[in-house]
């Protein structure tokens, strides 16, 4: 989707290539072993799509988590700060 694509050349850009490479490594690996599940299962092709979904979720929330999460987290404690200090 255009969200983990542009999230991901982000990271690219920003030479974060150790933390896609964990979670290029991380869900290569997880997602066969659900398929193949769903496959043992004998379940409905839809399962499969919802894997898929499942799998690009995944990555969004890791790539866009890596991206946003810092700043926000900072943005917070500036906050706790600006109330300690009041």
């Amino acid at each position: 989707t255009a969200p983990v694509a542009v999230s991901e050349g982000t990271l690219l850009a920003r030479r974060e290539l150790g933390y896609l490479a964990a979670v290029y490594v991380l869900s290569t690996a997880l997602f066969p072993s659900i398929v193949f599940r769903v496959k043992k299962a004998q379940g409905p092709v839809i399962h499969v799509w919802a894997c898929f979904a499942g799998f690009q979720l995944f990555r969004a929330m890791a790539f866009l988590g890596k991206i946003w999460l810092p700043k926000l987290w900072q943005k917070l404690l500036k906050r706790k700060e600006k109330v300690a200090v009041e």
